[in-house]
């Protein structure tokens, strides 16, 4: 059973995940003809019309996993204080199903005639970014007096620099500022899993 798992055991599935998210994108945005990274969104690359949807699906879902294990290892490392950010981590694995349950029906930026995707998708979209966002601060505050919690705020003020710019980017940068602020989360990521798996 997963709570039985060694705290190492865990650091790899939580860094396994983030890492085969980032192949993920990567790879497809190779294979998808046309395709911009600068300029395009992840989201576009596992959407109706996309070349091979499967790939970001596949890295998706590898973070489902990811987010859990993380809980567990949150869950271990801060409690009594950390049941917020534990929550807020499962919350993740949850909205990360729910981006991938509601792709967009289309290459946005590839196609002028796309009227775009379900608000559902950025709901769950956004929704998770700012509940990942969240989660440095809640275990700041739970490490108060320790000293990974300075760290750990710092990689939240990253997390919120990553949203703003993605927030204000034009359409020239719009694809690398979402790869920044997605680059922010794994940060946050491999430093939960590196602390919390240290004997």
């Amino acid at each position: 059973m997963l709570p039985a798992m060694s705290s190492r055991l865990l650091a790899v599935i939580a860094v396994a995940g983030q890492l085969a998210f980032i192949v993920s994108w990567a790879v497809a945005g190779v294979a998808e003809p046309g395709y911009s990274t600068a300029e395009q969104t992840v989201s576009e690359l596992f959407s109706g019309t996309a070349a091979h949807p499967w790939i970001v699906r596949a890295g998706l879902l590898a973070l489902v996993p990811s987010y859990v294990a993380a809980a567990f290892l949150a869950q271990r490392l801060l409690a009594p204080r950390g049941l917020a950010t534990v929550a807020l981590l499962a919350l993740a694995a949850l909205l990360a199903v729910g981006v991938l349950v509601n792709p967009l029906d289309c290459m946005t930026n590839g196609d002028a005639e796309c009227a775009g995707g379900p608000d559902s998708h950025y709901l769950a979209a956004v929704a998770l970014q700012l509940t990942l966002a969240a989660t440095p601060f809640t275990a700041a505050r739970a490490l108060r007096g320790q000293r990974w919690s300075r760290a750990a705020l710092t990689l939240g003020v990253l997390g919120l620099l990553g949203i703003a710019w993605f927030a204000v980017a034009g359409n020239a940068t719009h694809g690398i500022a979402q790869r920044v602020m997605f680059g922010t989360v794994t940060a946050w990521i491999v430093f939960l899993a590196w602390i919390g798996s240290r004997p």
